[in-house]
């Protein structure tokens, strides 16, 4: 299951943050916990050099142990998504692919920056090889497998 989507910058600017299970903490309230786990997986992924693999486990205490961050580094942005244990690593990193190049493909990702607000992206229809995915966040982890079946 993904836990949620972070897209930050080499500044540690947050892009695009959806979270699809809430995070916790006691003492603050939800926007500042949600800051905080993107503070968190900024600092976790921009410390590991590019050579590194892209997997952490158990690195985010508000999401629980059984956590993965498993993540791309693309010019100036770091696409991050935190899944459970149940997860491919492998296919989540496709995943991260096919959304970069879906984003790509429909000008989304801008040279100067990254300019499009969240909703606008899990809420469209992607057209992808003759195949119409819906990338709406309560199918977005099924979009990987529809691409790959329909691809083959």
């Amino acid at each position: 299951m993904i836990k949620g989507i972070i897209i930050v910058n080499n500044s540690g600017q947050a892009r695009i943050c959806k979270f699809f299970q809430q995070v916790h903490r006691e003492g603050y309230s939800p926007e500042e916990a949600q800051q905080s786990v993107v503070q968190q997986v900024y600092k976790q992924v921009s410390e590991r050099p590019d050579s590194f693999c892209n997997y952490l486990e158990g690195s985010i205490m508000q999401w629980g142990d059984d956590t993965k961050l498993i993540y791309r580094h693309y010019a100036t942005l770091y696409f991050v998504f935190a899944v459970d244990k149940l997860e491919s690593d492998l296919g989540i990193l496709d995943l991260i692919q096919v959304f970069v190049e879906a984003l790509d493909r429909f000008g989304w990702l801008p040279e100067d920056g990254f300019r499009v607000e969240g909703e606008v992206v899990f809420g469209e229809l992607f057209s992808h090889d003759s195949m119409r995915v819906s990338l709406g966040v309560e199918r977005f982890s099924q979009a990987k497998r529809l691409f790959w079946a329909n691809k083959s």
